[in-house]
């Protein structure tokens, strides 16, 4: 055998044994169980939650063509955990959705806020429509009215990494994420992702 023949087994046996870890890891990530926040205890406000300083599972790869320079992606292979100074932990909720916003632009865009957190809603498609998903009737409200001056942004070229709770409920539905831009006079929209509503919520 030849070294040019030994080198290619090499290769590819190195090549198997890369892809056989990345399919483990891959089954790894979904056989993985979201614990889903009751929905009486869901509301608007605190739904998607920015995480800071924490290391994921690789990064996120946009395969389709967009004109978009701001994208917002749902991972629905990937988990973010929950910041220990939310709520949502002391509901036993540790981790949710990977949720990814990018700006690909040059320049630093501003974002909605509410007491200083990025204002980004979630809508789910019932009966072929898409409608915004409310908070439940009873839940308690966490933020004053005056709070919604707050500025937050991304900086030019950059992410932000969120963590977005699944719902627990008995009708199965998609949901998208929503963000609007008003120094753009654009509304950005994520990937559709499945999940589980409660009727009180639509």
């Amino acid at each position: 055998m030849n070294f040019d023949s030994s080198f290619k087994i090499h290769i590819m046996k190195r090549v198997s044994f890369l892809l056989l870890i990345a399919t483990c890891s891959f089954v790894h990530i979904h056989a993985q169980e979201l614990n889903c926040l009751n929905y009486q205890l869901y509301t608007v406000d605190y739904d998607v939650v920015e995480v800071r300083n924490q290391k994921t599972r690789g990064e996120l790869v946009i395969t389709t063509p967009t004109t978009n320079p701001v994208q917002l992606i749902v991972d629905e292979d990937s988990f973010a955990l929950f910041p220990k100074q939310t709520h949502f932990p002391n509901t036993g909720i540790t981790a949710g959705l990977k949720v990814v916003l990018t700006n690909s632009t040059a320049k630093e865009v501003n974002l909605p806020s509410i007491s200083g957190k990025i204002r980004i809603t979630r809508q789910a498609l019932i009966n072929n429509k898409w409608v915004d998903v409310k908070s439940y009737d009873r839940t308690p409200k966490r933020v004053c009215g005056t709070s919604y001056s707050a500025k937050s942004t991304i900086k030019a070229n950059s992410s932000l990494l969120f963590a977005l709770p699944c719902i627990e409920g008995t009708i199965h539905t998609k949901y998208r994420l929503v963000l609007h831009l008003k120094d753009y006079r654009k509304t950005i929209y994520s990937n559709a992702f499945d999940g589980y509503i409660s009727r009180e919520l639509i």
